[in-house]
């Protein structure tokens, strides 16, 4: 309907093509006689069906892979094409390639002993004959907290032998498990980057959400209101937001004065179906600054807000394909306001003076703010709080700074010293692999890449 099609839809319309016209597929295979698939333990049976076609007038097909790094069963992805290959070419050489270039020896004997534990997998005995190297060492950690504390502390002592902090890169089974890390490295004022993706506090639906929350503690914040008005979307357009601008311009006012203004009939603007909007956004914001006098609870305020505005419901919609990953940010915004509550955080003045070029730029100024409302400012500074290396910096190695990244946004990828994160049940093996034998093993694979 959108006139558009994906990568896998282009696969899908040429494997088509070849079924349904031979002339097509005679050309092609005329012009092609020898066929190379790397990393062949990524294929899905789209691209399967592909190959079999192109290669079938002489099957001079050279694959290259590793059942043991097959990690992409979510994008379709079978171990079994490299498995099963002789079951669909009988004549197939198979030649194993065992030596390992990259790792240390005690990284191979570890990730060798791991990956023993699958039952459905190609025999093969890695070596290499690079020197043992530095032991891989376990830690229990108490919580998430306790793991991010020792782990930068670790880092920090590694880094007074190394003293490049783009030698450091901590991996993680999902993109949520970030924030706690992020916190603890912008605490110390370390320079980080999230490689594959963006930091926590930049992430789309946490920004949405953050935007909330500083309108709660700072009426007259107008960039966030602009951003909630619109998301999720409530029959307040940009044409209504435009005519919401001119009218706040003119009266020199902010943006949720006028709104309020408008939803209470005080101000007349023809801002088409908007009105309700307005309205219900009063009654919004109205009981989120009650709830926070009252409480003094952050969490509760973003509990109900997000019940109020549907917000699971339009992630779900807005974003089918990750919405699984984006709520997961979203119950660790929750819990990172649970913690606050448990455990005020405190500010150093240095830090704010680094990161605020203005004085205006503090949400909350008044001195006779509530609790709750100075305990959710306080949060919401220190989110702003970061130490920026440039990504084109970083990418060009003329930027100094830690990588953090999922394990498999990492594969293929080099660092001297890795630490892996969360490895514990219900989070790598991730909770959803759990009742899964099959899925159990990918998640093992994982681990072993």
């Amino acid at each position: 309907s959108q006139n558009a099609m994906d990568f896998n839809d282009l696969l899908m319309v040429m494997v088509n093509l070849l079924q349904t016209n031979p002339s097509v597929l005679q050309q092609l295979q005329n012009r092609f006689r020898y066929f190379l698939v790397d990393e062949f333990q990524d294929t899905n049976p789209i691209q399967f069906k592909l190959i079999q076609k192109l290669s079938s007038h002489t099957n001079n097909l050279c694959i290259v892979g590793d059942d043991d790094q097959s990690i992409y069963s979510w994008r379709g992805a079978e171990p079994s094409f490299i498995l099963d290959f002789q079951k669909y070419y009988p004549d197939a050489i198979i030649i194993k390639l065992e030596q390992n270039y990259r790792s240390s020896a005690n990284i191979v004997n570890a990730a060798t002993h791991l990956i023993a534990h699958n039952l459905r997998r190609a025999p093969k005995t890695l070596w290499t004959e690079a020197n043992s190297g530095d032991d891989v060492t376990c830690r229990g950690a108490i919580d998430p907290f306790d793991e991010a504390h020792y782990v930068i502390g670790e880092l920090l002592r590694k880094y007074e032998q190394r003293k490049r902090f783009s030698d450091f890169a901590i991996l993680y089974r999902t993109n949520a498990q970030s924030r706690v890390l992020e916190d603890e490295l912008r605490r110390r004022m370390l320079p980080y980057i999230i490689y594959g993706s963006v930091r926590f506090y930049e992430r789309a639906e946490i920004k949405t959400l953050l935007a909330y929350l500083r309108l709660v503690v700072n009426p007259d914040d107008n960039h966030a209101f602009t951003r909630a008005i619109a998301t999720p979307r409530r029959g307040f357009g940009d044409k209504a937001l435009e005519k919401l601008k001119e009218i706040a311009t003119a009266k020199n006012q902010t943006l949720l004065k006028v709104a309020f203004a408008l939803a209470r009939n005080e101000y007349t603007a023809d801002v088409g179906r908007g009105l309700p909007a307005l309205k219900s956004f009063e009654r919004l914001f109205n009981k989120a600054r009650s709830s926070l006098d009252m409480t003094g609870k952050p969490s509760l305020v973003l509990r109900d807000i997000l019940a109020d505005i549907q917000f699971e419901e339009f992630l779900r919609s807005a974003y089918p394909e990750d919405f699984d990953e984006r709520w997961l940010n979203v119950i660790e915004l929750q819990n990172a306001l649970v913690e606050l509550e448990n455990k005020p955080a405190s500010i150093d003045p240095d830090e704010l003076e680094k990161a605020f070029a203005k004085p205006e730029d503090i949400f909350l100024q008044s001195s006779d703010a509530s609790p709750g409302a100075k305990l959710l400012n306080n949060f919401l500074e220190q989110a702003m709080l970061t130490v920026e290396p440039t990504v084109k910096g970083v990418q060009s190695g003329e930027s100094d700074a830690i990588t953090l990244m999922t394990i498999h946004s990492s594969k293929g990828l080099e660092f001297p010293v890795v630490f892996i994160c969360g490895l514990e049940e219900g989070v790598l093996p991730h909770n959803n692999s759990l009742e899964s034998e099959p899925a159990i093993e990918e998640e093992r694979r994982l681990l072993y890449v």
